[in-house]
């Protein structure tokens, strides 16, 4: 299914709705989301290394803790109000569904997070975009249209897109 996710949707959610399932590719997502932290916080290869050194047991916790929080709301806040607005038309479907749909979309942060940290390992800085955001100017980095297409990339239009098929699923 999560091969099928990236070549064919359709025929991937169409084997979610007979049997829906999300914790696999939360998991997934999971560990890649802490690859993603562990370079945002140290953003060159020497640095990220040496975690396995200097972390201590309370870091880590402290960080499965926003990792797992961060990812939880994202999913399952995203699978709920999409359910929620669902209840307002009459589509034939359950919460578990979409969020099954979501958690599937989601695995797309997994080529992203590939392709960006490489990125941010060259640049020695986490501060690495794929989107419109490019074409600002730097001085504009905390302006409300700088944080608008920021998060307004690739890969996010791509899982929009995903669960978009998926939802009628």
């Amino acid at each position: 299914v999560i091969i099928d996710l990236f070549f064919s949707p359709t025929k991937a959610f169409a084997s979610l709705k007979s049997k829906p399932r999300w914790a696999i590719p939360f998991a997934l997502c999971l560990v890649f989301s802490f690859l993603m932290l562990a370079a945002h916080d140290n953003p060159t290869w020497e640095k990220y290394k040496m975690i396995p050194e200097y972390i201590t047991v309370q870091q880590f916790l402290i960080a499965s803790v926003v990792v797992i929080a961060s990812h939880a709301v994202n999913v399952f806040g995203s699978a709920f109000f999409i359910w929620l607005g669902l209840q307002l038309y009459p589509v034939k479907t359950n919460y578990l569904n979409i969020l099954s749909v979501v958690s599937f979309s989601f695995l797309i942060l997994i080529p992203e997070i590939i392709m960006k940290l490489p990125m941010i390992f060259a640049k020695g800085t986490p501060n690495v975009y794929l989107g419109p955001v490019l074409l600002l100017p730097s001085e504009w980095t905390n302006s409300p249209l700088f944080n608008l297409l920021e998060n307004l990339d690739i890969f996010t239009i791509w899982i929009v897109i995903l669960i978009a098929i998926g939802i009628p699923y």
